[in-house]
């Protein structure tokens, strides 16, 4: 059986990590969705991902204090998912 490629997606707006996990599940993919910086954070450590998608913009840890940490740990690609203009400005 060949093993699918792990993702994890940490946003907090539950459309938006509706729609990219339901997208990315169709396509084969092994997703696990955290609602907040700190849940992923417990996700991140628990697991083993080839990509974490993150949202910039959450309660109790935000994006950026999450992508330090992951950093700290790990050299695993991070891609900022954002709704905030004011970041190519």
């Amino acid at each position: 059986m060949e093993e699918r490629t792990n993702i994890l997606i940490v946003e907090d707006d539950y459309e938006i990590a509706r729609i990219m996990k339901d997208h990315l599940d169709r396509e084969g993919f092994q997703t696990t969705w955290a609602s907040t910086g700190i849940e992923g954070w417990e996700d991140f450590k628990a697991g083993s991902f080839s990509i974490v998608l993150v949202d910039l913009m959450m309660p109790e840890m935000d994006g950026y204090e999450l992508c330090e940490k992951i950093r700290l740990e790990s050299d695993v690609p991070l891609l900022i998912v954002s709704a905030n203009c004011s970041l190519f400005l």
